[in-house]
């Protein structure tokens, strides 16, 4: 038998994936409102860029930290959102999507012990990326977070806003709360808003836009979310320049770069993709509205969503646990949706569904919820 690394044998699969390989076999019928992913295609000329580039031989590797035309278009698409400069050549890293981007940082800054402040519920890979990084999580409630501890051990805050899984995002007062717990204890924050651009209550507002945040922050973003290109693995994180080329020391060993031709269908995205974008924020948004209306409807509570794009629905008046709910509803109704647990302890009696499908398979699953609840006698 082979003698694996301890923290890798006891880390649990993902509550996500672990769900949906009982989706795999449960038959063509099932509609999954389970996977954060958009269902447009990415924008043709999008995709076309990319064809293009590989058809002009463009498949050599690119610098470790991107392609610097990327880097400097990144830079362009903060400074018009926040007012806030970062260097292209020294504080902008390109990296395999945002996760890769959060296991860089969690990895360059923590040393045995560290502690971790995660939100819970929360999204599903800061727990894990923090243990095998050799650091402790301790949790917080992003819906009050005027309630967060903070002790000599702990060294980074992480932030995800609009957050998945429940949609939320900070006010000004909450960020500011937030940053005046930051200068106090020291802490380096990784603010993943990769959601930014889908807020659709008001306007987003970066944690770097925050007094004195922009020296201690880690912000990552892309464009997987905002212009349906999941499948691309382009993300980014920007900070200071020794911590990311702290994060550069380990992406040049663990992943080189980023892919190249998808470099370059970021760089059309950023440049003539907003329109489409906009376009396809509207859609989530009807949606979104769609949804909420339904599920009133229904009388089941749920967390109102303010960006992203899920809902995280309130199931405990079901005397079910999440789990037991989500297997009966595959298999009575061929609906999929995510245990609320797979996102935290907090996540317990509350189940995640996406509205980033077609409307018609949203007006399907609510139907099929509907009866499902209704069923129960609730």
């Amino acid at each position: 038998m082979f003698v694996l690394n301890e923290t890798v044998k006891n880390l649990p699969p993902s509550g996500i994936r672990k769900f949906f390989d009982l989706v795999i076999s449960a038959g063509p019928d099932v509609i999954s409102l389970g996977v954060g992913e958009p269902d447009f295609p990415a924008p043709w000329h999008i995709r076309e860029s990319v064809i293009f580039a590989l058809e002009k031989g463009f498949t050599s590797y690119s610098e470790n930290g991107g392609l610097l035309e990327l880097r400097e278009e990144i830079s362009k698409k903060i400074y018009k959102q926040t007012k806030k400069k970062y260097c292209p050549k020294s504080e902008i890293l390109v990296t395999n999507g945002v996760s890769e981007g959060v296991d860089l940082a969690l990895r360059s800054i923590l040393n045995p012990n560290d502690i971790v402040l995660v939100p819970d519920p929360g999204y599903v890979m800061y727990k894990p990326l923090v243990q095998l990084a050799g650091g402790k999580c301790e949790y917080y409630d992003p819906t009050n977070i005027f309630d967060i501890k903070v002790n000599k051990n702990t060294k980074a805050l992480v932030l995800n806003f609009p957050g998945n899984p429940i949609g939320n995002i900070f006010t000004k007062k909450e960020l500011e709360f937030l940053a005046d717990l930051v200068k106090k204890n020291n802490l380096i924050v990784i603010s993943d808003e990769i959601y930014s651009y889908l807020s659709f209550v008001e306007k987003h507002i970066s944690f770097i836009e925050i007094a004195d945040m922009f020296e201690r922050t880690l912000l990552f973003d892309g464009l997987s979310k905002s212009h349906s290109m999941t499948g691309f693995r382009i993300g980014w994180v920007c900070g200071p320049k020794e911590l990311i080329g702290a994060l550069t020391k380990i992406h040049q060993y663990a992943a080189l770069c980023a892919p190249t031709p998808s470099q370059v269908g970021a760089i059309e995205a950023i440049r003539r993709g907003e329109n489409e974008a906009k376009l396809m924020k509207q859609k989530f948004d009807q949606r979104r509205k769609f949804c909420i209306k339904k599920l009133e409807e229904i009388g089941i509570p749920f967390h109102f969503p303010k960006g992203a794009f899920y809902i995280f629905v309130n199931i405990s008046g079901s005397k079910m646990d999440d789990v037991t709910f989500c297997e009966k509803l595959l298999k009575e109704q061929n609906l999929a949706i995510v245990p609320g647990s797979a996102f935290g302890t907090k996540g317990k009696g509350y189940v995640r569904m996406t509205y980033a499908e077609s409307t018609k398979n949203l007006e399907l699953a609510l139907e099929r919820l509907s009866k499902f609840w209704k069923k129960l006698n609730i």
